[in-house]
């Protein structure tokens, strides 16, 4: 299990909506229903962690070389 969290060098978005709401990305998941910047904000946090993911594995090497 891991737990994701967001960096200085992250999207302005992702940046701008933690500056206003301190618990993120670490709020409650008991609570399922996200209004639109929450939800944005999450899931552009996750594409940005699964990108850097791919970025530093050899599955970015691959994607390169085939697409």
């Amino acid at each position: 299990m891991c737990k994701l969290g967001w960096w200085k060098e992250g999207s302005w978005d992702v940046r701008a909506y933690a500056a206003g709401h301190p618990r993120f990305p670490n709020d409650s998941t008991g609570r399922q229903l996200y209004d639109a910047g929450e939800f944005e904000a999450h899931r552009a946090l996750g594409h940005e962690a699964a990108a850097a993911l791919i970025r530093q594995s050899d599955l970015g090497h691959e994607a390169r070389t085939i697409g």
